[in-house]
């Protein structure tokens, strides 16, 4: 079997075989975040509270719960998607 010609870092596939893939929400939401002044966990904290808050008001005005309350499971899942997000900084 005949072997393949590679590049110097010794892949064998050509430039034009290479493809760029737009960047994700994530990526377009992480750099978004690097290029704000200040450090960027306030921003992550800042979405955290503000996922905390929509969730408790959604379930207040539907009358789930009585207006006020709120459970500590509700604070982790909201508390969670910002901390995977802080993650991929």
């Amino acid at each position: 079997m005949a072997a393949v010609a590679g590049d110097d870092n010794g892949d064998s596939r050509s430039q034009e075989e290479w493809q760029e893939y737009a960047p994700s929400w994530v990526d377009r939401f992480t750099g978004w975040v690097d290029r704000r002044p200040g450090p960027s966990w306030g921003y992550y904290a800042g979405l955290g509270l503000g996922l905390l808050l929509l969730q408790v008001l959604v379930l207040w005005i539907e009358g789930s719960f009585a207006t006020g309350t709120f459970l500590p499971a509700q604070v982790f899942m909201a508390g969670i998607i910002a901390y995977l997000l802080a993650l991929f900084q």
